[in-house]
């Protein structure tokens, strides 16, 4: 039996009150040569959270279908999401102690908790890590650089393959060493430098996400990976969001089996074909999509058949996970992840160890 996971909520955002979702199907991949058939084939994408966590909490931008962020950051907590006007809308935004960092076309800017701009450094970064102290890593294609909230700036050699190839540790970076496969390079806010290796070199397509000696939390795709004492393990995701009741919930595939995770109760595994994806759960039963039908399943009856859902309305009634890379680094070794439902958006936390027998 595979154990808990320490699934919760970080933070809701409920559509009305000035921010309603987009909704868009995202078609046919271009210059696909399948012929299209009647009847839903593809789950409609909906306005999502693209979060990011830091000693000042999680903030996330608002992104539409298409990949367009709104000018807007979303200060998340269980009980008090807020939303702020950024002008321009921000390709990243990180959290401060006491408000927020974004990017844009123009560089990196420090705003107060209301979102009004203190100060701006005009630097190359495409990627933005929160560090300590209200500070934050920008990262350039092979430059990085630390900036605290004075404006004070240090530039740095990325010593990583790319920007995606570093994540936090610790106020510091540490990320796959560009010069040793299966190396991991620390970079510290005064420049001190670390090299250790994996127990086990990351793949191709991995980013990491947490990094120590101790412990490593990366992520490919739709797949987290952690590398610890006790081995390597591995979930991929298959859907996420809240239940009919309220509770955050999380589906994924361990060792072959797809368990599904609710906040306060047991993991329970889920008698489901391969590549089904969990779109919502209803006291003890779950909808699931399969890119060509939707049915509900019985959990008190793990071996029975599927019940087909009538068309329409359940699928667009579902929770979607659909950022493609949808894991990203929460606090200490926590993933975060988006979904996006018909009455808002989520962002949840799934706690790393304990995903062992």
């Amino acid at each position: 039996m595979v154990s808990d996971v320490g699934l919760r909520l970080v933070g809701a955002l409920a559509w009305g009150a000035g921010v309603e979702p987009r909704v868009g199907d995202p078609g046919p991949p271009p210059g696909a040569g399948a012929i299209e058939v009647p009847g839903r084939r593809r789950l409609p994408v909906r306005t999502r959270l693209d979060p990011a966590a830091g000693d000042g909490g999680v903030v996330a931008r608002l992104v539409d279908p298409g990949g367009d962020a709104r000018p807007l950051a979303v200060r998340l907590a269980p009980a008090d999401t807020a939303v702020v006007a950024v002008e321009p809308a921000p390709l990243a935004v990180v959290p401060a102690a006491d408000g927020l960092w974004t990017l844009d076309a123009d560089g990196v800017a420090a705003r107060d908790a209301g979102g009004s701009e203190r100060l701006r450094r005009d630097l190359p970064a495409v990627r933005l890590v929160a560090g300590p102290g209200g500070g934050v890593w920008a990262l350039g294609a092979d430059r990085c650089w630390w900036l605290t909230t004075d404006g004070d700036v240090t530039e740095y050699a990325a010593p990583w393959r790319d920007p995606s190839g570093a994540a936090g540790a610790g106020g510091a970076l540490a990320g796959w060493d560009r010069d040793r496969p299966g190396g991991v390079v620390l970079l510290g806010p005064g420049g001190e430098s670390e090299r250790w290796d994996l127990p086990d070199p990351a793949g191709p397509f991995e980013r990491p996400l947490r990094l120590d000696r101790t412990d490593a939390l990366s992520a490919a795709l739709r797949t987290l990976v952690y590398r610890g004492p006790g081995g390597e393990r591995a979930l991929t995701l298959a859907g996420a969001g809240r239940t009919a009741e309220g509770d955050p919930f999380l589906a994924g595939t361990v060792d072959g089996r797809t368990v599904l995770w609710r906040a306060g109760r047991g993991p329970q595994d889920l008698a489901l074909p391969e590549g089904e994806q969990v779109m919502a759960v209803a006291g003890d039963r779950v909808l699931t999509w399969s890119g060509a039908r939707a049915a509900w399943w019985p959990l008190d009856r793990p071996d029975a058949g599927p019940e087909p859902a009538p068309d329409g309305a359940p699928v667009d009634d579902g929770w979607a996970v659909t950022d493609p890379a949808p894991f990203v680094a929460g606090p200490e070794l926590a993933a975060l992840v988006a979904a996006s439902g018909p009455d808002g958006a989520v962002v949840l936390a799934l706690t790393w160890p304990p995903l062992a027998d």
